[in-house]
């Protein structure tokens, strides 16, 4: 897969499975938005990647559009998004 000169915009970016997409995405080429909302988490993986850092909270419409265009406008467009954010609760079963 070779993705040089895309730009791929992977949210839930800043650690787990979302970080390996996009490690693997720089990997080939491309440049990535990493898009969480763990600011600090999603800095830390832009700066690792040479990427764009986007603090976004899926679940706020608001959020979403400004991270897509942000990351369309500084980087030139999206060739590739990745849905990737989810939460996770952990309880007892009953």
């Amino acid at each position: 897969m070779r993705l040089s000169g895309k730009v791929a915009l992977v949210t839930g970016a800043a650690s787990g499975i979302g970080l390996a997409i996009a490690q693997a995405f720089a990997r080939e080429g491309a440049r990535v938005c990493v898009a969480d909302v763990n600011a600090g988490g999603a800095e830390a993986a832009a700066r690792e990647l040479r990427g764009l850092g986007i603090v976004m909270d899926v679940t706020r419409e608001d959020q979403v559009d400004a991270g897509v265009a942000r990351c369309a406008r500084e980087l030139g467009g999206i060739d590739v998004m990745v849905s990737n954010a989810g939460v996770q609760h952990i309880a007892a079963l009953t």
